[in-house]
């Protein structure tokens, strides 16, 4: 008498096979996966598989179409975190596996713009090294609550201090191209697409002599 199958976990195998493995006490796999019904384009919610026999389920994969609709924290746990990232209707789909069955099912998550629109300047714009720049973050439209994320993106390091709410300064040190952008982050956690700007950082006036100029008094060599 052939040997008793006790293991679902096949790739492949033939119908009657698989009769049996339903008879051995095999059950098959099932998802219901969870979404958010509504995001803004900016913010996170969290998706779920809602299994049923998770005890066999080997792998899972998370994905959305379009895929610039948005990304997953972690796409191949059974529970993580969805941030969407372009306006519009998202389908969130769920691939389970146990090694035998696979069940794809998916959800749906409506992305809005974001909930704020905001601005970023810097003044000056083009600068001289030594010379204090200032950033400044607003919000586009109707006066809205919100605080401000300002962060340098790229070039040489500077040191950011803060002045007022969604403002500030830095000192112009080194030549060359500095990138900042501000998020605006409104009260129910909305967070906006970051505005960018950029500060290009030249050199001083130089005197005659080849040397920069500070802007401080010389004497004028005369007795």
């Amino acid at each position: 008498m052939a040997a008793m199958i006790s293991s679902c976990r096949f790739r492949s195998v033939a119908a009657a096979t698989v009769v049996l493995l339903a008879v051995a006490g095999c059950i098959r796999i099932s998802v219901d996966p969870t979404c958010p019904e509504e995001l803004a384009i900016g913010q996170s919610g969290p998706v779920a598989a809602n299994e049923t026999n998770p005890g066999a389920i080997a792998t899972y994969f998370w994905e959305v179409s379009p895929s610039q609709a948005g990304t997953f924290a972690d796409p191949e746990l059974p529970s993580t975190t969805f941030e969407a990232l372009a306006a519009g209707n998202a389908v969130i789909r769920l691939t389970a596996s146990d090694g035998l069955f696979m069940d794809v099912a998916e959800c749906r998550t409506l992305i809005k713009p974001p909930a704020l629109v905001v601005s970023l300047t810097a003044v000056p714009a083009a600068p001289v090294v030594g010379e204090t720049v200032t950033l400044t973050c607003t919000v586009a439209g109707e006066p809205q609550t919100a605080t401000y994320e300002i962060e340098q993106q790229e070039g040489e390091a500077v040191d950011l201090t803060p002045v007022s709410d969604g403002v500030v300064s830095f000192s112009a040190d080194a030549v060359g191209e500095a990138i900042f952008a501000c998020v605006g982050v409104d009260e129910n956690g909305g967070r906006s697409a970051p505005a960018v700007v950029t500060v290009s950082i030249g050199e001083g006036p130089v005197d005659t002599d080849g040397r920069e100029d500070d802007g401080g008094d010389r004497p004028s060599g005369r007795g």
